[in-house]
């Protein structure tokens, strides 16, 4: 921020031409190399999506700065931050650079994307994703995640999106209906850790991440307690399980117990009328 525009340029310039002068000097090598990346993520099974900071992991680096001053300032009254370049300084301070895993997924054979999410397709799409699509209608017994949590940043957005993070999921064995025209992505190609980057709900730049699939997070059927509260008493004197679940949910979460709306959702969520596709995350997984 301190260079000028000419330097900003001579600076751009000069990358690019050594980076040219890289490739020209090991064109071969790299081109081996990105076969070898290129086979072996094909292959690849075992994905990183998250990862977290490894802070007992430290280096000390020297930084070079300029002193830091408060001053008034003529235009608000108030104080501004200052970096007086007559006072530079060097000092060793501590930097974090390495990672380690935080979540691990194993892809699947395939994904199944409905051909209504077709901002996500083109996506995949533009950045050279092979797919494939449903020749005919088609039920097909598939691994689903259902969003059990998430952190939504509504009041920050970015080039039209906001981000959904500290995601976390279920999964669920489900029968579902496919239509001719939908997607089937194969996981043997190249593209498989961008596939998984995206496609993974729990990645931290998936699509979900970035608002591609707000839409399923919006409840469309509701119930009303009087009308439900019958048929609530009938699921509890014909499914021993369940009772004894709720019951001891009432025991152990006091907020759960005193809140008799809570009680009823808890068992309408688990009844023949709850909205299916309610947090249901619309790309599908095969099970392998």
């Amino acid at each position: 921020m301190f260079k000028d525009f000419s330097q900003r340029v001579l600076a751009t310039y000069e990358f690019i031409k050594a980076s040219l002068s890289f490739v020209d000097e090991n064109g071969s090598q790299l081109a081996r190399l990105k076969q070898q990346a290129n086979n072996y993520v094909a292959k690849q099974k075992d994905f990183i999506i998250r990862w977290e900071l490894d802070e007992s992991r430290v280096d000390t680096i020297p930084f070079m700065g300029y002193e830091a001053e408060i001053l008034d300032s003529k235009i608000t009254g108030g104080k501004r931050l200052f970096y007086n370049r007559n006072r530079p300084f060097t000092k060793n301070i501590p930097f974090w650079k390495h990672y380690k895993p935080a979540l691990t997924v194993t892809a699947p054979e395939f994904y199944y994307i409905p051909q209504a999410w077709r901002h996500a397709v083109k996506r995949l799409q533009l950045n050279g994703v092979a797919m494939q699509q449903f020749k005919n209608d088609t039920v097909i017994e598939v691994e689903a995640y259902y969003i059990t949590s998430y952190k939504s940043s509504v009041n920050w957005s970015s080039n039209g999106h906001h981000l959904n993070q500290n995601v976390e999921v279920r999964k669920e064995v489900q029968q579902v209906q496919f239509s001719e025209g939908d997607y089937i992505v194969p996981m043997n190609q190249p593209t498989n850790q961008f596939v998984v980057e995206v496609l993974e709900p729990q990645s931290g730049d998936s699509y979900f991440a970035w608002n591609f699939f707000d839409s399923i997070l919006q409840r469309k059927e509701y119930f009303s307690s009087y009308v439900f509260e019958d048929y609530a008493q009938q699921m509890l004197d014909t499914d021993p399980q369940l009772k004894a679940e709720f019951e001891y949910k009432q025991k152990t979460d006091k907020e759960f117990a005193a809140n008799p709306y809570a009680q009823l959702s808890y068992l309408y969520e688990r009844s023949p009328y709850a909205e299916k596709g309610y947090r249901r995350y619309p790309i599908f997984r095969s099970i392998n």
